[in-house]
This record gives structure tokens, sequence and C-alpha cells, in this order.
């Protein structure tokens, strides 16, 4: 009977082991996210799954919220007085929705940087309090009086091991709702290229 009972115990322990290896959740693996202090739980947790399915450990966060001046700066150094053959205002407002792209039409390239960047920011705060929490696009400026449904996130390509799975990855998780990525060998471009991997999540 001893005997018997040994035999079970084992088979018992052998069983619960596996199931535990087996079954373990993505998010009981151990991921690294960089730079994500005060990103919300939920979102952490999408991001660890994908990182996890890419085969990362560890990734960089390099842009979650910013404010409205900062933004502008963006639009500015990335679209309109960037280098590429195209970079201009018209490029800008083909990068971002009309409901948030009408304060690009106020960018005067014989005024300096810092007037500029003043003027656009002030009409496009306005634009953004107007949509109040209808907003669904520019979601990485946050308002704190008002909370746009979508939060967006940037994580650095140079902190993913393989582009192509990362990029796999996100497509397969059903949380992600809007997403913009570098060039990646073998995958559709962009529908707005983005130098960062750029994932919005609805907020919770």
């Amino acid at each position: 009977m001893r005997v018997l009972n040994h035999i079970f115990l084992v088979a018992l322990c052998t069983l619960f082991a596996v199931f535990n290896v087996s079954g373990q959740s993505v998010t009981d693996r151990q991921v690294v996210i960089e730079n994500s202090e005060n990103l919300p739980n939920y979102i952490k947790n999408e991001i660890s799954k994908i990182a996890f399915e890419a085969g990362d450990t560890r990734i960089k966060i390099t842009s979650k919220s910013r404010s409205v001046e900062k933004q502008v700066e963006v639009m500015l150094d990335y679209y309109i007085l960037c280098h590429r053959k195209n970079c201009g205002v018209e490029l800008a407002k083909k990068t971002y929705h009309p409901d948030c792209n009408r304060a690009l039409s106020l960018f005067d390239p014989n005024q300096s940087r810092e007037n500029n960047v003043a003027k656009i920011a002030r009409a496009l705060r306005a634009d953004l309090v107007e949509l109040g929490s209808r907003r669904t696009c520019m979601n990485h400026v946050v308002l704190p009086e008002i909370k746009n449904r979508l939060v967006a996130v940037d994580i650095a390509p140079s902190s993913i091991n393989n582009l192509k799975k990362f990029y796999d990855a996100v497509k397969n998780n059903n949380k992600v709702v809007r997403f913009y990525y570098p060039a990646i060998k073998g995958v559709p471009p962009s529908q707005v290229f983005d130098s960062a991997f750029h994932l919005e999540f609805y907020r919770q």
C-alpha cells in the first residue's frame, strides 16, 4: 500500500509540474519594460504579452504622454522641418487626422521656432479641448482636465530583437486598436510611417 501511495504521489506531482510549465501564462514570464512608470497595468500586461511572443525579455518605451508644446515640436522636427524630400506642412497634415491637424496651417517659415511652437500649440490646445473625450487622434498628448479614449505608447525598435516577430506579435494582439511602425523587411508599409513601434489601446 505504501508503495502504491508513493507511486500515486509521484505521478500527481509530475502532472502538477507539467501543468505549471505548460499552463504558465505570459504575464508570469519576466519581461522588463523600461520607462513604464505611470503606465496602466493593463497596458503593461499587453505589452509584456507582445514582447514575450516576439521572444524579447527587455524592451524600452520611448514615449507615453507629452504636452501640447512637445507635440508641436515633434511635428515640426519629424514632418515639417525634416530633411526628407516631402517634408512640410502637407506631410504633417497627412500624418494626423483632420480633427487634430488644423493648427498646422498656422506654421510660418518666416517666424522663429519659438513663435511657431507657441502659436500652433495655442490653436492645437483649443482644438483638443473642443474635441474633449471624443478625441481619437494625437493620443500622446495629455490634457489633465480631459481623458481621451485612447492611450498611446511608443517602443524603441532598437530594444527589439526581431522587428518582424514583434510586428507579428502586435498584429496577433486584439487589444491594440492602432499600430504604426518603421520600415520592416517583408512587411507592408505602415499606414503612417513611424520611427518607433506606435501602439494605441483603449483607456480602461
